[in-house]
């Protein structure tokens, strides 16, 4: 016979419930620049202190081109394994990206 939940239980539930979520939410970063390079599906990006090897899904309709200012938003990539490129810029996943 299964035992019915008590409140040290339902207690323990929620918590883990908690920690659970707040790992699965990544707080959004977001820099500015000037577009380097541009490519079909990113941009290279410096911010002063950082290059940022960005990766968005189409860069068609946004007009970007080398010597634009912008402001992206979105989360480092810090992934080595699906880094496909040998250089030592730092990759980023940009959410949105706002020419300044």
């Amino acid at each position: 016979m299964r035992q019915r939940p008590n409140l040290t239980h339902v207690v323990l539930y929620g918590a883990l419930l908690a920690l659970v979520t707040s790992l699965g939410a990544r707080a959004e970063t977001s820099a500015s620049g000037v577009v380097e390079r541009v490519w079909d599906d990113g941009f290279l990006l410096d911010t002063g202190s950082e290059r940022l090897d960005v990766e968005l899904d189409s860069l068609r309709a946004l007009g970007i081109a080398p010597g634009t200012r912008v402001t992206i938003a979105g989360d480092y990539d810090d992934d080595d394994h699906d880094d496909d490129d040998d250089d030592d810029d730092r990759d980023f996943r940009a959410h949105r990206v706002t020419i300044d």
